[in-house]
């Protein structure tokens, strides 16, 4: 089982980051869990987008390819059987790294006759901190767009309101037994749900 693993925040100290990382550690021994990086993709563009940037999926003269950082992540999600995302939050809408992430992901492409969409159907599990209901919040609202472009989401997932002693407040990483205990389940009920 392989789950690619993405966190919404790019601050290396985000308590985000660090329950991806905790996911990473905590995963069962035949579970290969990798982390994708999202901070070096452009922000997407039709100019950009080889499919044409519309709906047909209609080639596009003027990009012959994916940008590199979008083909990475574009092959690490299309092997992958499960997807595990610390959603973080921005003014209580998904970060905007994230939303642009998905933006990229979302794009159909041809095979021949056949139009490709990446996210149909594909098993995510989700997981947020922040600040109040700020997490849930973003959270709730990326799931929301997920469900719309197809994707599959989980009923459980991980909401951390109040950082409390859960984190190491300098570097971001999981600390707390309880929440390694939750973290560890929600990896566990991801790999059931994607089998």
């Amino acid at each position: 089982m392989k789950i690619l693993a993405i966190a919404g925040a790019l601050r290396r100290a985000s308590t985000n980051r660090g329950m991806i990382r905790a996911a990473a550690r905590l995963r069962p021994e035949d579970v290969d869990l990798s982390i994708a990086e999202i901070a070096d993709l452009p922000l997407y563009d039709m100019d950009l987008d080889p499919s044409g940037g519309d709906a047909s999926g209609a080639p596009n003269p003027t990009a012959a390819a994916w940008p590199p950082a979008v083909a990475r992540l574009r092959a690490e999600f299309a092997a992958a059987d499960a997807v595990l995302v610390a959603v973080g939050v921005n003014n209580v809408m998904t970060p905007p790294a994230l939303s642009n992430a998905l933006a990229w992901l979302s794009r159909p492409e041809l095979d021949g006759d056949e139009k490709i969409r990446l996210l149909k159907g594909k098993t995510f599990g989700l997981m947020s901190s922040g600040g109040g209901r700020a997490g849930a919040d973003g959270r709730e609202e990326f799931a929301k767009s997920l469900g719309i472009l197809g994707a599959k989401v989980i009923d459980e997932s991980i909401d951390v309101v109040f950082f409390g002693d859960d984190f190491d407040r300098a570097t971001g990483d999981v600390v707390g037994p309880e929440l390694e205990v939750r973290i560890r389940s929600l990896v566990e009920l991801l790999v059931k749900a994607a089998a």
